[in-house]
């Protein structure tokens, strides 16, 4: 009998034939039992390949006596996973021990295609030596899945029958040795590759997976309403010396970081301060960098006359005319690209001659250059204000009464911006509804800042030395105030200068108040008033772009002039100081949002923002049209203007603008 037999294969050599039979591990237990099959049926399964029911009798009958069992062809593969311990009794002897009347039932045909053994065979129609090798082979099965070792050790022999007895193999060395495949060789044909089975399983995986459910977009905490703390920290005794040093320091120099003027926390001078530094990396909701630049910092108005070369605008000094009297004039304003102000009632003032002394730079004079590079020259008699305290008092007074009027020409001027008129008009409603302070000096500064951007002319008829001029032959300008297309009887140029200053004045008396108020919004405890806050931020916005673009204008109108490089000079510093407050705003509005983004919400959970947004009907929706203004992709959204100022002022096309809205999750 050959050594490399399959019924005497080493562990390491043999593999196992049972494909996806939990008990594939098994020992040589198998061979115990002689299954009585004709030699038929022998070969036929001898012959095949694989074997997709359980093991064929034909390699579990012993050969018979004086057959090598050499002789009987080995199955042409093996599935893996199938180790055979070494015979340890000698099968020949033991055949030939057996009496000729022991006989044992042929063995049903079970099927093995199922891994967990689900269909075995009764136990109570095994033979007990077949009883213990299915208990064997399931005991086998969970020892080789726990312990993952390259062969078995040899089973503990089997409590048979008395007759039933094994003695020690004899191999003779004279057997021929038998070939067999490599062992990667015997599976490969009746195993699919490794991969296409993961790729497919995870693809099956994928399709069935349920996919995870996304969060409804909801009020940030921050925006929720908190009981009230019981407990009120109060200071026992006085600051140490440290501490109160540290406290005048920034008590002087005003120098304390948003977030710690946010929380009225302390601060100190360090970059970052102590408390940011401490709350860097896992802030909840305050997730702004240390910053120190105010709200008082920035301007948001027009301060400077470069027509004077003013960085800070302020009255002229005259030389009066000795022993001249005092006349009055009746003026009208008018508005920048439109003309005199509807329903407007002159202003009357009181001025008196005086001697210019600094030739073509004296006020008296006006000159620009228009679009054809000309430069044309207006002079009107040197006439100038007396009584300039007067004129400021006269300035607010007359200019607050017309209002209604210059919002009117605001709202014309932005007809065709649909974000910018949708928002002045909540900017009006809200104004009526709440009471806003903030909102209505915000338009107050809107308005008169569209006031400082217009021109004079004298109504009085009878006013000596006053000339009309046609500005329709003097050119085109870029700025609006010399670009009037029409006669006109400007006024002298010092009252124009001293109108200026007093209506610059005017601007910084509102400004101061307006950015007190809007700081007690944005620091104050609790929720903040979010959509109050956002309208004047816009309003705000839309006032520096405007006065932005009136300024570079005015630089180019003055181009080749003898004032160009001094109006350039102050002109610039101005829109450096617009260019500084931009930023400063932005931060101040992402500190008031702290994560909250209502257009955002307008798109994925309008219910959220209706009932918790802090937002009263008509805002929920405006606040859900211009979400989907902000969603279109079609051209007209970026449609501007045919003409004015407008043409470059579009709300879409303002970077600053649009961070505001972009912010609110826009």
């Amino acid at each position: 009998m050959s050594a490399t037999s399959p019924q005497y294969r080493s562990a390491a050599q043999t593999p196992s034939h049972f494909h996806d039979y939990p008990g594939a591990a098994h020992d040589a237990l198998g061979g115990l039992a002689t299954w009585q099959h004709d030699a038929a049926a022998t070969a036929a399964a001898a012959a095949h390949d694989s074997y997709p029911v359980g093991p064929s009798p034909a390699f579990l009958h012993y050969p018979q006596p004086g057959v090598d069992s050499a002789s009987l062809q080995a199955p042409s593969a093996w599935a893996t996973g199938y180790v055979r311990p070494q015979p340890a009794h000698e099968w020949q002897q033991h055949q030939h021990q057996h009496q000729p009347d022991e006989s044992y039932a042929d063995r049903p045909s079970v099927s093995y295609c199922h891994g967990d053994g689900s269909a075995p065979l009764p136990h109570h129609q095994l033979p007990a030596v077949s009883r213990h090798y299915q208990h064997h082979q399931h005991h086998q099965h969970h020892h080789h899945q726990h312990q993952h070792q390259p062969a078995l050790t040899p089973a503990p022999p089997l409590p048979l029958a008395a007759h039933d007895h094994f003695h020690p193999l004899r191999i003779s060395p004279e057997w021929p040795v038998a070939e067999a495949p490599a062992d990667h060789q015997l599976y490969a044909q009746h195993h699919a590759p490794v991969e296409h089975i993961d790729r497919t399983a995870t693809q099956i995986l994928a399709r069935h997976r349920p996919t995870p459910k996304k969060k409804a977009a909801k009020v940030p905490s921050s925006f929720v309403e908190r009981q009230e703390k019981l407990k009120v920290s109060k200071r026992k005794g006085p600051l140490q010396e440290r501490q109160r040093e540290k406290t005048h320091t920034m008590r002087k120099t005003k120098r304390i970081c948003v977030r710690c003027r946010f929380y009225k926390s302390g601060c100190d001078e360090g970059d970052p301060c102590e408390k940011c530094e401490k709350i860097t990396g896992h802030a909840r909701s305050f997730r702004e960098p240390c910053y120190r630049e105010h709200l008082e910092d920035t301007s948001l108005i027009r301060r400077c006359n470069g027509r004077e070369h003013q960085e800070e605008a302020e009255f002229l000094g005259y030389d009066w005319i000795y022993n001249s009297q005092l006349y009055e004039m009746e003026i009208i304003w008018n508005l920048p690209g439109y003309g005199p102000i509807p329903n407007a009632q002159p202003l009357r003032i009181a001025f008196r001659p005086y001697s210019p002394k600094r030739g073509p730079l004296d006020v008296a004079t006006s000159v620009w250059s228009n679009r054809e590079g000309q430069v044309p020259t207006v002079e009107q008699p040197a006439y100038a204000v007396y009584d300039t305290a007067n004129l400021v008092v006269a300035v607010e007074r007359y200019f607050s009464s017309l209002q209604p009027a210059i919002e009117e020409w605001i709202f014309a001027r932005i007809s065709r911006d649909e974000i910018a008129y949708s928002t002045y008009q909540e900017v009006i409603r809200m104004r009526q509804v709440t009471g806003s302070k903030a909102l209505d000096l915000a338009m107050r500064l809107q308005c008169l800042s569209v006031v400082s951007q217009g021109y004079g002319s004298v109504f009085s008829p009878n006013i000596p030395g006053i000339r009309e001029y046609d500005y329709s032959r003097l050119g085109h300008s870029d700025y609006e105030a010399y670009d009037r297309g029409s006669c006109d009887r400007p006024l002298p140029g010092a009252i124009t200068h001293q109108m200026d200053v007093a209506a610059v004045k005017y601007l910084r008396k509102l400004e101061k108040l307006f950015v007190k108020e809007l700081a007690a919004l944005i620091f104050k405890p609790k929720i903040k008033p979010w959509y109050e806050l956002f309208l004047t931020f816009y309003v705000i916005f839309w006032n520096l772009e405007y006065i932005h673009h009136g300024a570079q204008d005015y630089i180019k109108s003055k181009n080749g002039t003898l004032l160009e490089n001094q109006v350039s000079n102050v002109v610039t510093t101005q829109i450096k100081k617009w260019e500084f407050a931009f930023p400063v705003l932005l931060y101040h509005w992402r500190c008031i949002l702290r994560g909250y983004s209502p257009f955002k919400l307008a798109r994925d959970n309008p219910d959220e923002l209706r009932e918790r947004g802090h937002i009263d009907a008509e805002g929920f929706q405006y606040v859900t049209s211009i979400a989907n203004v902000f969603d279109r992709s079609n051209p007209d959204r970026f449609q501007p203007p045919l003409t004015g100022f407008a043409t470059a002022h579009w709300s879409t096309s303002s970077e600053w603008i649009v961070k505001l809205f972009k912010e609110a999750g826009a």
